[in-house]
């Protein structure tokens, strides 16, 4: 996701069954009434043996809202190979001062050559006032 000149553009991988297929371009198509402009391709199926191997991991970052974090964020992980299964990011107030607060939560796979430790100084090299949590996922 991202602001490009003003607008907000995203991109979103969606997987559904081939019977399900047509209602869902029905449905993006009927999005644009409200405004919005979807496009839909339709990509390859990807084979369980290109996923990415590694182990799972809970991610939390906290901070001070700004522009740009969730791209810093997100270009730090692709260039440690760390795939990003799920992502919720939420802004809000901070408590006490009323300041803008970032949330992230995210499952990250982190590959085999790579340890949590790297992951979690390269996310804190970004912003020094981000505070950043790594836990493994019990499967």
């Amino acid at each position: 996701m991202a602001r490009l000149s003003g607008q907000f553009a995203g991109v979103v991988n969606v997987m559904v069954s081939p019977s399900k297929l047509d209602s869902l371009r029905t449905d993006l198509e009927n999005m644009s009434k409200d405004g919005l402009l979807v496009s839909m391709v339709e990509a390859s199926v990807v084979s369980e043996d290109s996923e990415v191997s590694g182990d799972a991991f809970s991610l939390e970052v906290v901070g001070q809202d700004r522009t740009g974090i969730v791209k810093e964020i997100s270009h730090t992980l692709a260039e440690l190979g760390v795939n990003v299964v799920e992502l919720i990011t939420e802004c809000s107030s901070a408590p006490m001062s009323g300041e803008r607060l970032f949330e992230a939560d995210a499952v990250i796979i982190i590959p085999t050559d790579c340890s949590q430790e790297k992951v979690q100084e390269q996310i804190e090299e970004i912003a020094h006032d981000l505070a950043v949590t790594i836990s493994s996922i019990e499967e």
